[in-house]
């Protein structure tokens, strides 16, 4: 589900038929870096807290960040990707326990924050450099050209391996 935004009213893009439920799909781009940076923050804390060293909280997070990759294709307005966190939060946390498992979290919810706002720069903004050009152009395709290829906004890993690049 493609989320919209406060500027891009457009009638032609609407996901529901229902006005109520319409309005919900009209986010800030700022409002998902100010709902989950502060639990990225708060996860962190929790494996450090839990006496799990500093850079195994760091390889936990960049853990979190490739399980991320897996899942990419999720962008949703915060009253759907809240819910969507909190279970992720507990089967991370049943998964892999007190410690590594919210910071395997963090580097998940971070992976979603990235996708994010690379998903609504390529739709708003004019981009510049070569890989923000090229995930520009490979989105755009996935969206304009071929709905079955280039999946991966944020990295087009999973596209070369699994050949839909």
């Amino acid at each position: 589900m493609a989320r919209k935004y406060v500027s891009n009213k457009d009638e032609s893009v609407r996901i529901f038929k229902s006005d109520i439920l319409e309005w919900f799909t009209y986010v800030h781009p700022i409002v998902p870096h100010l709902i989950y940076l502060p639990i990225i923050a708060l996860v962190l804390y929790l494996s450090h807290a839990a006496d799990i060293p500093p850079a195994s909280i760091g390889l936990l997070f960049v853990g979190g960040l490739a399980l991320w990759t897996l899942a990419e294709y999720l962008v949703m307005t915060p009253s759907v990707s809240i819910p969507l966190a909190v279970f992720f939060f507990f089967v991370f946390w049943l998964a892999f326990g007190a410690g590594a498992g919210p910071a395997l979290f963090g580097g998940f919810t971070f992976g979603y924050l990235v996708y994010d706002t690379i998903h609504y720069a390529v739709h708003h903004f004019s981009l510049h450099g070569r890989m923000m050009l090229y995930l520009k152009k490979k989105h755009l395709r996935h969206h304009y050209q071929n709905s079955r290829r280039d999946f991966g906004v944020s990295t087009p890993l999973w596209d070369w391996i699994l050949r839909t690049a």
